[in-house]
This record gives structure tokens, C-alpha cells and sequence, in this order.
């Protein structure tokens, strides 16, 4: 065996990050269901600093494996739902703050334009 194959078979044995976020998540989802008995499912939607081919969308685990009702597909579709509306209230909170700082960034803006042309045509000598 040559010292070039070992690093090419860690990397093969080593789970790509997809891989390993879907383990970790799934672990953590099975976790939260063996403890918390009110829990229906759990849903882990992770959000990707690039999007890649092969990326999960999300990550979802019944108490008794994938969503197999219509009722339980409905639920969590609806606290989904809520989650992004939740997530679209928030920025367009920002959207709105930052519409009314750029005002008052062009308030000021304006102000300090208008004094400093008024300024200018004060100490012009008058017109003979």
C-alpha cells in the first residue's frame, strides 16, 4: 500500500457533510422523540451556505418512522407553514426598518445639501 492511497480511503470511509448532517439530524430527531412523548415528529430543515446537488431539503422523523398518515403529514405541514411565516414576518421587519433608515439617511441628506446651498449663494457678492 503507497501513502497516496491511505488519504483517498479516509476520504472514502469519511462521511461527506450531507451524509453527516443527515445522520446527526435524524440521531437528534430520534432523540427528541424518545423524550418528549407530545411530539408528533420533528422536522430539521438546514440551510446550506451554498447550494450543492445532492443537499437535503429537510430532514423529517415520525415517532414511528416516515409521516404514514394524512393526518400527520397535514400537521406538519402546517406548523411548516407557520414556521415560514413566521420567517417572512421577520424580514420584511427588516425590509421595513431599513426603508426607514435609508429615508432619514436621505433626510439628512437633503438637509445638509440644501444648507450647504444656501450657504453658497449667501456669500456670493451681489450682482452689479
Amino acid at each position: 500500500m503507497t501513502d497516496e492511497a491511505i488519504p483517498e480511503q479516509l476520504e472514502a470511509a469519511r462521511d461527506t457533510f450531507t451524509e453527516a448532517t443527515a445522520r446527526q439530524a435524524t440521531e437528534f430527531a430520534r432523540s427528541l422523540l424518545q423524550q418528549i412523548p407530545e411530539l408528533e415528529s420533528v422536522i430539521i430543515v438546514p440551510v446550506w451556505q451554498k447550494e450543492t446537488p445532492g443537499n437535503y431539503d429537510g430532514i423529517t422523523v415520525g415517532r414511528y418512522g416516515a409521516l404514514q398518515t394524512p393526518g400527520e403529514v397535514a400537521r406538519a405541514s402546517a406548523q411548516l407553514y407557520q414556521t415560514l411565516r413566521h420567517q417572512l414576518e421577520k424580514q420584511w421587519g427588516i425590509f421595513v426598518a431599513l426603508r426607514e433608515n435609508i429615508q432619514k439617511l436621505e433626510a439628512q441628506y437633503d438637509a445638509a445639501h440644501a444648507s450647504q446651498s444656501s450657504n453658497t449663494h449667501s456669500e456670493q457678492p451681489p450682482a452689479s
